[in-house]
This record gives structure tokens, sequence and C-alpha cells, in this order.
């Protein structure tokens, strides 16, 4: 057992990172890391709600935060760079080849940033309101419809 440094953190999600160390969120607005050893250490003041996080394919750390348009990156240093979304985000996955896929709930619709950040979202999939996400078998994206009680399966080109 590890207490988070912070009182009342709220963490929500973990991830390894490229480092091999853990990564998760805390919706007080912070990334917290923490080693093997159980070393904590927060990155990060008033981001916002902080909700989903992922070990991308560049070695960083990738991660939402819900009710804003954009996705941050974390390096192994705790560097910060946040990426412009067309809608918010929701939860994030690691994808195929330099990608990340995001959820984006209010918008109806999937997206792939690339670890350069250029975001390309899917058609919208009416009154879905996409929630988990992970990348499948031959480049597919699975996602789950939270207001239609639906699995969906899709491809990027």
């Amino acid at each position: 057992m590890f207490p988070i440094p912070t009182s009342g953190a709220f963490p929500n999600d973990i991830t390894t990172g490229g480092d091999g160390d853990l990564w998760f969120t805390e919706s007080i607005g912070k990334i917290g890391r923490i080693t093997p050893d159980g070393v904590i250490t927060e990155f990060g003041d008033n981001l916002g709600i902080v909700y989903s996080i992922a070990g991308g394919p560049d070695g960083n750390v990738w991660f939402t935060v819900r009710f804003n348009p954009q996705v941050g990156r974390i390096t192994p240093t705790g560097q910060i760079d946040f990426f412009p979304t067309p809608n918010n985000s929701e939860q994030i996955t690691r994808g195929h080849g330099n990608t990340l896929y995001f959820s984006e709930f209010g918008a109806s619709r999937i997206a792939r940033i690339t670890t350069d950040g250029i975001v390309t979202e899917s058609p919208q999939v009416d009154s879905s309101e996409p929630t988990g996400i992970t990348a499948g078998p031959n480049r597919s994206v699975w996602f789950l419809g939270f207001a239609d009680n639906t699995v969906y399966v899709a491809r990027f080109p």
C-alpha cells in the first residue's frame, strides 16, 4: 500500500510507462508516477480533471483531461505538453504504429493522435457516446457505446 502524497487526489486510471514506472491520473489535476519500490512523484498542478492515461509508443505517457478539448503528453522527466483536439477527450489507449486512440464522449466520435500531435477523427457514430477504447487486431479499434449499449469496431485508414 502506497498512500498518494496529495490528500484527496482521487486517482482514476493507471498505466505502465516506457520508463518501467507506473503512471496514474489524479482527478485533482495532477499526474502521478510510482516506481516499483513505491516512490511517488507528482507532476503538474491544476491540469484539470485528469482522467485516462496510456503508455505511448514514443516512451512518453499520454492522458486525457475531461471536459477539455486536448490530449496531454508527459515525458519521463515530467515535461507536459498539450495538443488540441476537435472535441473533448475521454478514454485513451495505445494504438497501432506511432498512434494512440481516444474516445470523444460528447461528440459520439473516436479519434487517433500521432506522437507528433496530429489528430484524425472518425465519422460521427450517432447517439453512441463512446467511452472505453482499445486497439484490436488488423489495425482495428474497438470502443464501447455508452449511450446505445453497443460494442463497436472501426478502422482508420
